[in-house]
């Protein structure tokens, strides 16, 4: 199963899920201009993950392709998801029901369908909602960074519970 931290803004976040073993690492550096010293100060403390980024427009695009060769997944808003992203993992997102499924198009074809793996979002679930939500049924998961409480203070214990359901 796969394991994916999403909307990564600070090391703290990116540090933790490394340490627990996340097959990617999607930084969200917000829309506009990206912060290249942010980024590299993520990412230069990063091995052995797959790093990729949310991407909110085709500038942020065309700087990611021409400045961080490191970045090979993209989290594509829906509107620029025609963008030739040859040579990258992609996801991107749609929602059905109560529950947010991302569609891995690096690994299933872009008209993929809710027949097809799936990734579920549990970070829009509450820990004690999770009675009857089957992981095994999707092909991996995805959970959210989020704020620090101040730089390289934050609060893990609801994604722990978390982590520890999905390694049981």
């Amino acid at each position: 199963m796969i394991k994916i931290a999403y909307r990564i803004n600070n090391l703290t976040d990116a540090r933790y899920f490394a340490a627990h073993l996340f097959d990617w690492i999607i930084i969200d550096p917000g829309p506009g201009i990206i912060n290249s010293a942010k980024l590299q100060s993520i990412t230069g403390w990063l091995s052995g993950v797959n790093l990729g980024m949310t991407v909110y427009d085709t500038d942020q695009f065309t700087y990611l392709r021409e400045a961080h060769p490191e970045i090979t997944g993209l989290w594509l808003e829906h509107s620029i998801a025609h963008l030739n992203h040859a040579g990258y993992t992609v996801f991107s997102c749609f929602s059905y029901g109560e529950f947010d499924y991302f569609v891995q198009r690096g690994l299933y074809p872009p008209n993929s369908t809710l027949d097809a793996p799936t990734l579920l979002d549990l970070s829009a679930l509450h820990f004690d909602d999770h009675v009857g939500v089957n992981i095994e049924s999707f092909a991996g998961i995805c959970l959210a960074g989020g704020e620090e409480i101040r730089a390289g203070f934050k609060d893990f214990q609801a994604l722990d519970h978390w982590i520890e359901w999905m390694d049981s």
